[in-house]
């Protein structure tokens, strides 16, 4: 695997997006991202930048009050091709210091693909995760 930085962009990371299964694709989740990416979502797509804002910050009073779900998307004209309600690739950073030494993890993990959502009273799926990427720094 080659070496990412996946570090460079503190707003959104491309890794993945290019993969030719659509299905496949890391989408940005509207649910967890951060306004400056939500902004960038639909930057361009309203005829003002205050009406980006307005999107934006409607968006995320909609997601404090509950998690969106994918009808939501519909309502708020978010670009499905890039963005959607649940993730399916998880940075994790952990930093560890001893003394003078401090080193830090990152990795990558990414959730398997599911046919679909289950029902709330089944178990969750117990298929583990798989990590895609890990450096020690």
């Amino acid at each position: 695997m080659a070496d990412l930085d996946l570090g460079s962009n503190a707003y959104l990371t491309t890794a993945w997006a290019d993969d030719p299964l659509p299905s496949r694709n890391a989408k940005v989740n509207v649910n967890t991202a951060l306004p400056e990416v939500l902004m960038s979502l639909f930057r361009g797509m309203t005829s003002t930048s205050s009406g980006a804002e307005d999107t934006v910050q409607q968006l995320i009073t909609k997601r404090e009050q509950e998690q969106l779900q994918p009808t939501d998307l519909a309502t708020f004209k978010v670009p499905t091709t890039v963005a959607g309600v649940k993730s399916t690739y998880f940075r994790i950073e952990s930093v560890g210091v001893v003394g003078n030494v401090r080193k830090k993890i990152v990795a990558v993990w990414k959730r398997p693909p599911t046919a679909s959502t289950p029902p709330r009273i089944t178990p969750a799926p117990t298929q583990p995760m798989a990590m895609s990427y890990f450096k020690v720094e």
